[in-house]
């Protein structure tokens, strides 16, 4: 079984030599467990050794993956399966009931579930779960294990091939397939017929229209005048996605061991000749070594961790310098002056809102401490009926094609049910996906917080264009169901949908954010981190042998749709790689 710790790191002997380890006291105890030591230890000023061989250094893991969201969760499985030693490092707490989470309503825990298994529970996490929040980055984001696929909706779209144009050599659509149908494997997908109403309504209304019905999974690429019911990646009626699988097959190993409660600061770096190595992980506990490192903290935590070692643009590594934090970074004539925190991406989001005799909404937030007592028996019965939904009940799914010169870029329309019971509108969300061409900024500041400070909502002309034109073209569709007893409540009777959308188009993003470490063929360090790109086709770091990126930081282009599924496709790409790449040097 793995090791599983929430508060104390594997003290190799040979720190003492180094001076990282303190010395056994009543205020840090070792901790044993098996033959190995454990103990709390110190932050160095500045950590940092240079091995000549790799063979040189007992290093503590093979791997370690930091950030437990969908990429790593698939890359900690991936690279334990070999029977290497893989440490997954978490900076939050645990999330599901197997992995050790008791957070949740009342009547769940007798179920063993908590607020993290529930679908239903997704929308009150960020309404009284401060802790699972990021306290670091001006957007939302969930610090616990599982990241995103702990909270989020759970809608799990596989990714057309389309959205693979863009990235770099090996990662076309015949380079992704193998991945992609493992991830399939894993994470079938599930429907829903619970708040159905809207699924019949707008089939009937877009069939008229000449939009056909699909299959989001099995007709994947099927994403023009498309219409399809909610794919969600539970089970059960519980969660599932990477943490009902991925997770629990790494648990089952010794070699695996998991981490909570502890973030990465920054990377263990060689200095000089080698400064391409990192060997390992300075944490607030102390420092833990490995012959390889991928970074899968997310779009902000990565680029976080990349700039704190070093790594980055040379105005942001000169405001950490400046800061408190200066005197943890390695030498200048050592940073690697790359664009983190450039290419930013999330999708633009307008809300329309219709309405329709057959809808109904649904109280999620009273219903998570005391639920109706018919939908509680359904839900005890056979995990059925609106506790076993997703928040808001994105049930209906809508894609839409538009061409801006030559350039084709897609829609995706979701709809949401209201949180009011007697309540018959429905919100639909369009999102602004593959072929957008607006791009954001993130940076660090002095006190360590990762902000935006350019959003990427829809800033190019080309972006405004192709949003009004799938905008006219929806709205119009809309217009024309009346006769169904479909009605438009937002735009406003009257409202032009051009000075609609130049209203909306303030602070109307998705939280799906992507991008901070794009991965390409044009080396950043080309520009001294002004362009280019931050990670080689191989899945490194540039100008790094061994440092990986395995999330959404590494994305190039927007995706179509909810991005889950996508980065766990591109973490077992990665997982290929990472593993090719060690085949490779043994063959040598």
């Amino acid at each position: 079984m793995a090791l599983i710790s929430t508060s104390f790191i594997h003290c190799h002997p040979s720190w003492d030599a180094l001076g990282l380890c303190p010395a056994q006291s009543s205020q840090f105890p070792f901790h044993l467990f098996g033959s190995m030591c454990w103990c709390p230890k110190t932050t160095p000023k500045y950590s940092s050794f240079s091995p000549e061989k790799e063979q040189d250094y007992d290093y503590d893991y093979d791997y370690i993956v930091v950030g437990s969201g969908a990429g790593g969760l698939v890359l900690a499985d991936r690279l334990s399966e070999t029977g290497a030693r893989t440490l997954l490092l978490e900076r939050g707490p645990e999330s599901t009931w197997k992995s050790g989470g008791r957070s949740g309503p009342s009547w769940a825990n007798p179920l063993n579930l908590t607020r993290h298994d529930l679908p239903s529970a997704s929308n009150s996490i960020w309404v009284s779960s401060p802790i699972s929040r990021c306290d670091d980055y001006s957007e939302l984001a969930a610090c616990l294990l599982g990241g995103g696929t702990a909270i989020n909706a759970g809608l799990f779209l596989a990714p057309p091939d389309g959205d693979w144009i863009g990235w770099p050599k090996g990662w076309g659509m015949e380079d992704m397939g193998n991945a992609r149908e493992r991830v399939l494997g894993r994470v079938p997908g599930w429907k829903t017929d619970t708040f159905g109403e809207g699924w019949e309504v707008l089939k009937e209304v877009m069939g008229r229209e000449g939009w056909k019905e699909v299959d989001a999974n099995g007709e994947r690429n099927r994403k023009d005048r498309a219409v399809s019911r909610g794919i969600f990646m539970f089970t059960n009626g519980t969660r599932h996605g990477p943490l009902g699988s991925y997770f629990l097959s790494s648990l089952t190993r010794h070699n695996f061991h998991l981490q909570l409660n502890t973030p990465a600061l920054r990377l263990l770096r060689s200095v000089g000749y080698s400064r391409s190595r990192i060997n390992g992980v300075v944490t607030p506990r102390g420092t833990i070594t490995a012959k390889k490192v991928i970074l899968a903290s997310g779009t902000f935590g990565t680029a976080k961790i990349l700039l704190q070692s070093g790594i980055g643009p040379l105005p942001q590594l000169q405001t950490i310098l400046s800061s408190s934090n200066g005197r943890y970074l390695p030498p200048k004539d050592d940073w690697i002056l790359l664009p983190v925190g450039k290419n930013l991406m999330d999708h633009y989001n307008l809300d329309m809102t219709i309405s329709h005799p057959k809808f109904r909404g649904y109280d999620f937030q009273a219903a998570y401490s005391d639920p109706p007592l018919q939908d509680l028996k359904l839900y005890l019965a056979n995990r059925t009926g609106p506790l076993a939904e997703s928040v808001p009940a994105p049930n209906v799914i809508m894609w839409l094609e538009t061409t801006v010169g030559n350039h084709t870029m897609n829609g995706q329309f979701t709809t949401r049910i209201s949180s009011h019971p007697n309540d018959t509108s429905l919100g639909i969300s369009f999102f602004l996906g593959r072929g957008s061409t607006s791009r954001g900024e993130v940076e660090i500041t002095q006190d360590g917080r990762m902000v935006v400070t350019k959003y990427p909502w829809a800033v190019t002309e080309e972006d405004k264009e192709a949003t009004e034109k799938m905008m006219e073209e929806f709205l119009g569709v809309m217009e024309r169901a009346k006769g169904l007893g479909v009605e438009t409540v937002k735009p406003a009777k009257g409202q032009d949908f051009r000075s609609f959308v130049g209203e909306e188009r303030e602070g109307r993003g998705s939280n799906h954010w992507m991008g901070t470490a794009r991965i390409g063929e044009d080396d950043g360090r080309k520009y001294k981190g002004e362009e280019g790109d931050v990670v080689d086709p191989r899945g490194r770091v540039w100008g790094t042998e061994n440092l990986f990126v395995a999330d959404a930081s590494l994305f190039p282009v927007q995706t179509t749709g909810n991005p889950t599924a996508a980065i766990i496709v591109v973490a077992e790409r990665i997982a290929e790689l990472v593993l090719g790449a060690e085949i490779r040097t043994h063959a040598t």
